[in-house]
């Protein structure tokens, strides 16, 4: 049985799923249904959002192919 991989999110992704919690007022599992994303990793990241420390937390790197990146656009 082979492992799936770990998703990678880039700086900017959690950067707009962040602030479409904070900024919008939708809700954390409104925003993970839009962007087809866990509650519990929107719930982290409009935390970090809200602090001010979205930009310096977590990993950074290219989103596996991409899937994720047009589902922001629809909101």
């Amino acid at each position: 049985m082979e492992k799936i991989p770990r998703a990678v999110y880039t700086k900017e992704f959690k950067e707009e799923a962040g602030k479409m919690v904070t900024e919008t007022g939708r809700s954390v599992p409104e925003v993970a249904r839009r962007i087809a994303g866990g509650t519990s990793t929107v719930g982290y990241w409009s935390k970090l959002a809200k602090e001010g420390r979205l930009s310096t937390g977590g990993r950074s790197g290219p989103v596996p192919g991409g899937a994720r990146a047009p589902a922001l656009a629809r909101r």
